[in-house]
């Protein structure tokens, strides 16, 4: 319900007083046990060391946590840059466990970036390398680890990037009419495969995937493809990043996406509804979600469900409605945040019936480090900004979450609610550090 003791230690150490925002006891109680599982999206592994001597700073939590996060350099890396250590999938699973109490885990968002049109075998070694350390994770430490989703089902946006990174088990044609999409090895892979764990050494019998259920992922931002007239302005449009208009069109496959996704084999699916479009009439206390648009997700979802696909409903993925920004200073303010519950909100009211899984919030960190920390992409913070602002985001995306959680549950719909975030392991450079 509260901030660790050294995180708070750091801040207070490195910062004039009121940096790190207090949560009231009101809010410490809403926040314990405000998850019905963790997710974690997991990306690779880093190596750190002391950094104390920080004498020109305009950051916040890199600045404070005091150390230095870079690649080692015996990693391999995907076309995106990011480190493939297995290991470190096995390792911030059991800290979860360790910390947590032992919760139950989705991991949320498991994937990397391979150019390759059809042969992309360097990805089916990336899913078999981490799969294979999950079931270790299960084995050897007990973790409770009860979904995988694979992202991403096809090519899509990657925000700041472009289109110029893969990380589809399906290559998106983007130049085609339809947004045509072409199976990959690693999708033939998943396809094939007889959903025991793959081993460094074959054991005598293969090891069952016992109550763990796969599945792949898609982001709304990323992969709707649905033109910005049918939908609010996000932060992203004001930077030119208008991908979503050229992107994977999944609102308009959804039929044939959901046959494909039965023939893999696949159990469950992840994807977020979009905040903007829902709301895309406005976003203050008396504006009306636009219905046309919840008709089509609720299709969406019944698809999904028609094809034996259990969805996993997101409510947001770094796509802040431009307005929100504009009226209320987006995740800075009370108003902000309450706008998201008010959408939040809307949606469960809206689909309660039909989802079980939801997710509030997937990857605020990321969010908050590369647009209140660093302020490379929008919404730009203001320079000299980074430490009172990322840290007040900080405590309102979780005040979101949590008020969404607590509605959710008063409602007394039979599913489960959790909050995913970004999970990179983190080694020491020496013993001494």
């Amino acid at each position: 319900g509260d901030y660790p003791e050294n995180m708070k230690t750091l801040v207070a150490k490195n910062n004039p007083p009121g940096t790190l925002p207090e949560f009231t006891e009101e809010e410490k109680n809403s926040l314990r046990g405000s998850a019905d599982f963790l997710g974690l999206d997991y990306y690779g592994a880093y190596v750190v060391h002391n950094n104390t001597a920080l004498t020109e700073r305009d950051c916040a939590f890199l600045c404070d946590s005091e150390v230095l996060v870079f690649e080692d350099w015996r990693s391999r890396f995907d076309d995106d840059g990011s480190p493939i250590v297995y290991y470190g999938l096995k390792r911030v699973l059991k800290y979860i466990k360790d910390t947590y109490s032992s919760p139950e885990i989705f991991i949320n968002e498991l994937g990397s970036s391979f150019k390759a049109d059809y042969n992309d075998a360097q990805r089916v070694n990336f899913i078999q390398g981490h799969l294979s350390q999950i079931q270790r994770a299960r084995s050897e430490f007990e973790v409770q680890i009860s979904r995988i989703h694979l992202f991403t089902l096809m090519d899509g946006l990657e925000y700041e990037s472009g289109f110029d990174q893969t990380y589809g088990l399906f290559k998106t044609d983007y130049l085609s009419s339809n947004k045509e999409t072409s199976i990959r090895r690693s999708g033939e892979w998943i396809r094939d495969w007889d959903r025991t764990f793959p081993q460094d050494s074959p054991p005598s019998e293969p090891i069952q995937m016992e109550n763990l259920f796969f599945g792949s992922a898609t982001s709304a931002f990323q992969h709707e493809s649905i033109l910005v007239a049918d939908r609010a302005w996000t932060v992203w449009d004001l930077m030119g990043i208008r991908g979503p208009q050229n992107s994977a069109n999944i609102l308009d496959h959804m039929e044939d996406d959901a046959k494909l996704m039965k023939k893999m084999k696949m159990t469950h699916y992840f994807f977020t509804i979009s905040w903007a479009r829902v709301f895309r009439n406005g976003f203050n206390e008396t504006a009306e979600p636009d219905q046309e648009i919840l008709d089509l997700y609720r299709k969406y979802i019944e698809v999904l469900k028609a094809n034996d696909i259990t969805p996993i409903v997101g409510l947001y993925n770094w796509d802040l409605p431009r307005d929100v920004v504009t009226e209320f200073d987006g995740w800075t303010t009370d108003e902000g945040v309450a706008a998201f519950v008010r959408y939040g909100k809307t949606v469960v009211d809206e689909y309660g019936e039909l989802v079980d899984y939801w997710v509030t919030l997937n990857q605020p960190q990321r969010e908050l480090m590369m647009s209140y920390e660093l302020g490379l992409t929008p919404p730009l913070r203001p320079v000299g900004a980074a430490g009172v602002q990322a840290y007040k985001v900080a405590k309102n995306m979780l005040l979101a979450h949590t008020d969404v959680y607590k509605y959710y549950k008063d409602q007394n719909y039979d599913g489960k609610m959790g909050i995913a975030l970004s999970g990179d392991f983190h080694v020491p450079f020496s013993q001494s550090e």
